[in-house]
């Protein structure tokens, strides 16, 4: 707990979840004071009545203390926020198998189903994995109020292929079997992590795609498949500098004010 104080503004406490499937999930929350009846006051939620919650969730072999740093750009002025350990992740169950957005999607839909009761408007920021869990969980059905998509695969075949080329692994034995592992052995559906069908199938849900010339594992070619996809039912931006792990580190001013303006634009 002394590292999340270290980390997080006073006040910040850590939850417990619990999926669909049974995997028991930690979150750290940074509840906004909401000091009038009618929602607004200091937090800066407006005089709509808006009640925001913004779950930031991180991408594979991170955790929560990957998006740490990105409190501010939503506390206290936007409201609520909580970071999500997916499972597999952090002080998540260490037991439950890493599906790369698969199953993932439930742990994001613990964490909105867990708040939806209490806020009216939720935002959904991924990076990496975390944006295609949330991307997954709302082309499932589920009902976030907007969507923050950062460094997103195209296919999580797509992923899988970059990710070889990067290691030099070998195409015609290695990749196949892990491919056949992945499909059959650990049942990740390929087809469902697909996520330009998902952003073609989803409506009325703001979304905002960012982007970073300087990522090696999205190239642009994936992600202008993305962009593609959502059309004119979105914004998409791309960043000259960052690498895949530090968009927001690199471009933090900019990158604050762009996640800010599209943050506040939903719920009022």
């Amino acid at each position: 707990m002394d590292l999340i104080k270290t980390l997080l503004p006073p006040g910040a406490q850590v939850v417990s979840l619990t999926t669909d499937d049974g995997v028991k999930l930690a979150g750290y929350y940074i509840k906004a004071n909401y000091t009038e009846a009618d929602g607004s006051g200091a937090d800066g939620s407006g005089a709509s009545g808006t009640k925001r919650l913004t779950i930031i969730i991180h991408g594979l072999g991170r955790s929560f203390l990957s998006m740490a740093d990105r409190w501010n750009a939503v506390y206290p002025h936007l409201g609520s926020v909580l970071f999500l350990d997916l499972r597999g992740h952090g002080r998540s169950s260490r037991r439950a198998l890493i599906t790369f957005g698969d199953n993932e999607a439930l742990d994001v839909k613990a964490a909105v189903d867990r708040f939806r009761d209490e806020y009216n408007t939720i935002v959904l920021w991924g990076h990496s994995m975390g944006a295609a869990a949330s991307l997954k969980y709302t082309g499932g059905g589920g009902k976030p109020d907007g969507l923050i998509l950062e460094a997103m695969y195209h296919s999580f075949d797509d992923a899988i292929d970059t990710r070889a080329n990067i290691w030099r692994a070998p195409k015609t034995t290695v990749v196949p079997l892990v491919k056949f592992l992945f499909r059959h052995v650990m049942r990740i559906d390929f087809e469902g992590l697909c996520m330009p069908r998902i952003l073609e199938k989803i409506n009325g849900v703001p979304t905002l795609l960012v982007q970073s010339r300087e990522d090696e594992k999205v190239p642009m070619a994936s992600f202008e498949k993305l962009k593609a996809a959502l059309g004119d039912k979105g914004r998409s931006v791309v960043f000259d500098q960052g690498d895949h792990d530090s968009i927001f580190r690199t471009n933090r001013e900019e990158y604050i004010k762009l996640a800010g303006e599209f943050i506040g634009s939903i719920g009022n």
